[in-house]
C-alpha cells in the first residue's frame, strides 16, 4: 500500500514537472520577427519593415490602459502600409497578435479588416493571413461568422481556412486577438482564450503585397476603431505564452521630446530632415507632376558633416508601385541660408536653410523637410 501510494506520488511529481516545462515562461520577444506599438509613433520596433501612413493621416487615440496618445485610430480615410518583407512571412509556423477596439462591429455590405498580408485582391486565396470581424454573411470573398465575431484566416496551399469564435466584441473595451499555425493546426485566441482550432498544413501563401492594417486593397473593407501593438512570430506560442501577451502592460505612449533632437542652428546644418510639404500641401499627399498624380507618403534628407547628403522619398508613381528614391549628392553654401546641391548623375539644385526648415526645388516640385532626429 505504501509503495502504491509513493509510486502514485512520484507520478503526481512528473506529471506537475512535464506539465511546467512544457507552460513554461518564456520570452515574448522569443521569435518575434515583427513588433508594431502603435503607441504614438508608427516606427516598428523589431526587426520588420517600417510602417507608412497612407491617406489623410491617422489620429492618436488613449490606449487600453487609458493613456492618452497611446494608440492610433483608424478610420476610411486613412490606414497604414508595411512593405513586403521576409518578417512579415513566416513559412512553417507563426503566430499574429493585436489588440483592438472597434467603434463599429458590422461595416454595411463590407466585412471589416483589421490587418491582412494580402496575397491576391482579385482571386483566392485573396490573404496569407487575416483578421477581419464577422459579418453575418455568406459567399466568396466575404468574412461570414458571427457578426462582431473576431475571425482569423490563413492560407496553405492555395486554401484558406476561416476561424471565429467567442461572443461578438466590445465597442467600449480593448479585445486581444491571437492566431496561431504550427504547422498542423490553426488556433484562434480571444482575450488569452482560445475559441477556434482546426487542422491545416502547408507552408503559408504569400503574394507580393505587404501587411494592410486598418485596411486592405479593397476600401470599403477598411477598419473604424483603435489599434494598437500588432506582434508577429515566426513560431506558433503556446496558449500559455498568449495569456502572458495579454497581461503584458501597452507601452509607455511615445513622446517625441523624450527623444534626443538636433537643435537647428543654421550654422551647422547637418542632421536628419522629415518631410513635411511637396508644392505646399502637407505629407502625405498628393501631387501633379509632368502630368501625372504622385501620392507622397514620406520623405527623409540627410545633411552630413562632410558635404554629402542623401534623400530619401516614398512615394505612388502612375504604376501604383510603392518606391523609395535613394540619390546622394554633395552641397555646397553659398552665403546665409543657401545651398546648391550636385546631384549624383543630375544636375544642380538650389536649397534654403531656414531655422529648423530646409527647403529644396528639385525637378519642378518644392519640397520642405523640417530637421528633425525623429522621422516617422
Amino acid at each position: 500500500m505504501k509503495n502504491g501510494l509513493w509510486l502514485k506520488l512520484v507520478l503526481g511529481v512528473m506529471l506537475v514537472a512535464v506539465t511546467r516545462g512544457r507552460d513554461a515562461t518564456t520570452d515574448p520577444k522569443a521569435g518575434l520577427t515583427a513588433y508594431y506599438p502603435l503607441n504614438g509613433t508608427i516606427r516598428e520596433a523589431g526587426n520588420g519593415p517600417k510602417a507608412a501612413v497612407q491617406g489623410r493621416g491617422l489620429r492618436l487615440a488613449a490606449d487600453r490602459a487609458g493613456n492618452p496618445n497611446g494608440s492610433y485610430h483608424f478610420d476610411f480615410s486613412s490606414w497604414m502600409l508595411a512593405p513586403k518583407s521576409p518578417a512579415l512571412e513566416p513559412k512553417s509556423a507563426l503566430t499574429v497578435s493585436v489588440w483592438v477596439k472597434p467603434d463599429r462591429l458590422v461595416a454595411p455590405d463590407s466585412q471589416t479588416v483589421i490587418l491582412t498580408k494580402r496575397f491576391d485582391p482579385y482571386n483566392a486565396p485573396w490573404n496569407s493571413y487575416i483578421f477581419a470581424l464577422g459579418d453575418g454573411r455568406s459567399g466568396p470573398g466575404v468574412a461570414g461568422g458571427q457578426a462582431g465575431q473576431a475571425m482569423f484566416c490563413l492560407s496553405t496551399l492555395g486554401t484558406q481556412t476561416f476561424l471565429s469564435g467567442g461572443d461578438p466584441l466590445s465597442i467600449k473595451d480593448w479585445s486581444h486577438l491571437a492566431g496561431t499555425y504550427d504547422g498542423a493546426k490553426i488556433c484562434l485566441f480571444v482575450n488569452g482564450k482560445q475559441v477556434a482550432s482546426e487542422n491545416k498544413s502547408g507552408p503559408v501563401d504569400y503574394g507580393p503585397f505587404g501587411l494592410f492594417i486598418g485596411a486592405t486593397t479593397d476600401p470599403s473593407e477598411r477598419f473604424l476603431g483603435n489599434i494598437s501593438e500588432i506582434r508577429i512570430y515566426n513560431r506558433a506560442l503556446s496558449a500559455s505564452e498568449i495569456q502572458q501577451l495579454c497581461a503584458l502592460k501597452p507601452p509607455a505612449p511615445f513622446i517625441a521630446s523624450a527623444v534626443p533632437r538636433e537643435s537647428a542652428d543654421t550654422n551647422n546644418p547637418h542632421g536628419t530632415y522629415a518631410l513635411v510639404s511637396v508644392d505646399g500641401h502637407p505629407v502625405p499627399c498628393t501631387v501633379n507632376h509632368e502630368g501625372h498624380k504622385l501620392a507622397v507618403n514620406s520623405g527623409t534628407f540627410i545633411l552630413n558633416l562632410d558635404g554629402t547628403c542623401v534623400s530619401k522619398l516614398s512615394f505612388t508613381p502612375p504604376s501604383g508601385v510603392d518606391e523609395v528614391r535613394e540619390v546622394k549628392a554633395t552641397y555646397t553654401r553659398q552665403g546665409a541660408g543657401a545651398f546648391t546641391m550636385q546631384w549624383e548623375g543630375a544636375g544642380m539644385t538650389d536649397g534654403m536653410l531656414a531655422g529648423d526648415r530646409f527647403s529644396m526645388n528639385n525637378e519642378g516640385m518644392i519640397f520642405v523637410y523640417k530637421k528633425s532626429a525623429i522621422v516617422e
